[in-house]
């Protein structure tokens, strides 16, 4: 039950941050739009909007590299060492 309650938290942990991922990609295009409209260049909201973007996409895919990673070592899953009996 402990590793089942572990692994939720990386898993909720995970898609906050791809959700947040998707709120850093969308919010640069919003500022482009309305920076065009009233002349004005916004570079580094952009660069900052951009950072975020990356910066969330990395983290979420360490959580999600670290739930397969706990998956494995609580089913103990060795590739070669258990033979399928028929």
């Amino acid at each position: 039950m402990a590793i089942l309650t572990g692994r939720t938290e990386t898993i909720r942990w995970a898609i906050i941050l791809v959700s947040l991922n998707g709120l850093f990609a969308a919010v640069p295009v919003i500022v482009l739009f309305i920076a065009a409209l009233f002349y004005r260049e916004e570079a580094w909201l952009i660069g900052l909007l951009f950072e975020g973007c990356m910066l969330t996409l990395i983290a979420a895919m360490i959580a999600f590299i670290y739930d397969v990673n706990q998956t494995l070592a609580a089913l103990q899953f060795k590739i070669g060492d258990e033979r399928v009996e028929r």
